[in-house]
């Protein structure tokens, strides 16, 4: 049912109302006025649901798809994703009969459509128009399509023969999408629905191609499109017999032009100017920039010509001036056929320009062309770091400074915080400072970087040049014991005449210097002369105090018994007045010393005086107790008979 049948609806709802609230209502009657009020209830409960871009959009469904990484996809054949996009080049894209989608109608308190102060244009003449707004429960046509990034213009027909008198805005999303969202009235629609502002209006198209002028909108993200189209006669319908596109990468004959500024970058040059780079974006035009305070001829930079995604896809540039250090800057970027330039520059023609509008014989929308980019001159050779090393004193052990750690090559590894705009090279250099000596407090030697802008680049930190410096401090300390030699080998020996006169040693040492030779010997005396332990030390010290030891142990023990000489030749004797006086007898001793001799007698009688036998026993002994003894036995026995006188 459309919106004529409900108004219609209504008003005999209205009048069967009026006629049935002054009579006597029977029951019948009453289920009548019931039904119809539910009827007309619910049809403006449905009604009320499709009365916003949200609720009423359709797809257009011709053209090309977004793939899911938001890419696109001209050859939909392939897959099932939404169409919606205008494809590049002449061959049309067309949709048949498009009305409103489920029973939308155009409701002025929940979205406005106000055309009456704009400049709405008829697409084929280019001239201005002035249609009507749309009319509150009147059925409205939304249509979502999209154009591709920097693309910057397309061509569409909006044909409607069945006689209504159509007319249109068109919208843009804010929220600038490359695909498409299942929405909650079924369709997948791109952008934002509920986000929308007007970009242009108008009337149907001619049988001509017809390319809209949009102003103001840079193009360079995918562009989501929503139309409205209304009949301007209210009668409760509307219908679009075709709507038709292409060229939808600016690739027709009408271009139009579009362009932003990105961050510009600030370049300090070492001939006391600078150089600002501007990037730029954009389609379809011839861009320069100018600034009367640049040193480039007559204040503009080379020009920049950029094309679009449909040709041979150039859309990106750099707009570069040059100033004295010091000089802010303020740049106009602007497409060459703009009618009222900063400066006058003559257009190439070997560039793309945007082309004038339908009806139009100017310079298209290059007016509108325009960025511009200001800031203040950078400073330039100021240089800084930040010494990174800790200052602490180090300390190495060693001789001499040939053990201090390699100095650094790279300013990084000593600073930190370089700062971003010297004029010249940047050279590292460092120095050694000794002082001190090696012995007894160590060799403290102070290591210092220094960081600095080589204005004239001959390696050489000169006057006038900014530096920073950054210290290390080592003490190098030789704490190293001289090497001992192998000391000799321990001796156990009999006599203390045996132990041998110490020997000569010496020590090799890390440093060069004189080493001392300290010898000592130790004795520990026991219970003779020939008994003891020597402990005999040599110590060497070299120059810085340092000592090492080796040591040698001699023990002396005399265990050995002197060698007593052989004893006199044992007697057989008759008579006890026979035995000899006992002899006097020397031992031999392996030590020096005295040896003393206890001479001993042993009788045991027999059974008269000269029955007997004496042992006689010489005991040697030496100074360290040890002892030897011989013996020699007398035996007396009178066995001869007295002699008988004759």
């Amino acid at each position: 049912m459309n919106n004529f049948a409900i108004n219609y609806f209504k008003k005999v709802l209205e009048c069967c109302y009026d006629t049935f609230k002054f009579s006597t209502v029977s029951p019948v009657k009453k289920q009548i006025l019931a039904f119809l009020t539910f009827l007309f209830l619910g049809l403006l409960s449905l009604q009320a649901q499709n009365d916003t871009p949200c609720e009423g959009a359709q797809r257009w469904l011709d053209g090309a798809a977004w793939l899911p990484d938001g890419s696109i996809d001209d050859n939909v054949a392939q897959n099932d994703f939404p169409k919606g996009i205008i494809k590049c080049g002449s061959s049309a894209e067309t949709q048949s009969q498009v009305g409103p989608y489920n029973n939308s109608i155009y409701d002025s308190t929940q979205f406005e459509i106000d055309v009456s102060s704009d400049t709405c244009i008829d697409p084929s003449t280019g001239l201005v128009v002035t249609p009507l707004n749309p009319t509150d429960l009147q059925p409205i046509i939304w249509l979502n399509f999209d154009v591709r990034p920097q693309a910057g213009s397309f061509q569409i027909q909006i044909n409607d023969n069945s006689g209504d008198t159509i007319a249109w805005a068109l919208y843009i999303s804010d929220v600038h999408q490359a695909g498409t969202t299942l929405a909650a009235n079924g369709q997948y629609l791109s952008g934002d629905c509920s986000q929308l502002h007007k970009v242009a209006c108008g009337v149907e198209s001619s049988s001509t191609w017809n390319t809209i002028p949009i102003n103001g909108e840079d193009f360079l993200e995918a562009t989501n499109f929503y139309l409205a189209v209304w009949d301007q006669d209210a009668d409760g319908d509307v219908e679009i017999n075709n709507f038709k596109a292409r060229f939808g990468c600016g690739d027709g004959s009408f271009k139009t032009c579009s362009v932003v500024a990105g961050t510009p970058e600030e370049v300090c040059n070492n001939d006391g100017t600078f150089t600002v780079n501007v990037p730029i974006e954009g389609i379809n035009g011839e861009y320069v920039g100018y600034d009367a305070n640049a040193n480039n001829a007559g204040g503009l930079s080379s020009t920049v010509c950029l094309t679009n995604s449909g040709s041979t896809n150039v859309t990106t540039g750099t707009i570069s001036l040059t100033y004295n250090q010091g000089t802010a800057y303020s740049i106009q970027i602007f497409e060459t056929n703009n009618s009222s330039p900063p400066t006058p520059v003559t257009p190439s023609a070997s560039c793309d320009h945007p082309d004038p509008f339908p009806g139009d014989p100017n310079n298209g929308n290059a007016d509108e062309c325009v960025a511009d980019v200001n800031g203040e001159a950078p400073i330039c050779c100021e240089f800084g770091a930040t010494c990174n090393l800790d200052p602490t004193l180090q300390i190495i052990e060693g001789c001499d400074s040939t053990v201090l750690p390699a100095p650094f090559t790279d300013p990084i590894d000593v600073f930190s915080n370089i700062g971003p705009n010297p004029c010249g090279d940047l050279i590292l250099i460092h120095s050694d400072s000794p002082s001190g000596s090696l012995c007894p407090e160590g060799l403290t030697v102070q290591r210092t970087y220094t960081l600095f802008d080589d204005l004239n680049n001959n390696q050489i930190l000169d006057q006038g040049e900014e530096f920073e410096t950054c210290l290390q401090n080592f003490r190098i300390q030789d704490t190293t014991a001289p090497l001992p030699p192998a000391a000799p080998a321990d001796l156990n020996l009999q006599c203390a005449s045996d132990v041998p006169a110490a020997v000569d040693l010496t020590a090799t040492d890390n440093c060069d210097g004189d080493i001392i030779v300290s010898p000592t010997a130790n004795t520990t005396p026991g219970a003779c002369a020939n008994d003891f332990v020597m402990v005999r030390t040599w110590t060497f010290t070299d120059v810085c105090g340092n000592t090492s030891s080796v040591s040698q142990v001699i023990t002396v023990l005399d265990d050995t018994a002197p060698v007593a000489p052989a004893p006199p030749a044992d007697l057989n004797l008759q008579c006890a007045s026979d035995i000899p006086p006992p002899v006097d007898l020397t031992a031999t001793d392996n030590c020096d010393g005295d040896i003393t001799v206890g001479p001993n007698v042993n009788i045991t009688p027999g059974a008269c005086a000269n029955d007997l036998v004496m042992v006689r026993t010489w005991t040697f002994t030496d100074d360290c107790g040890n002892t030897s003894s011989v013996s020699q036995v007398i035996t007396v026995l009178d066995d001869t008979a007295p002699v008988a006188p004759a």
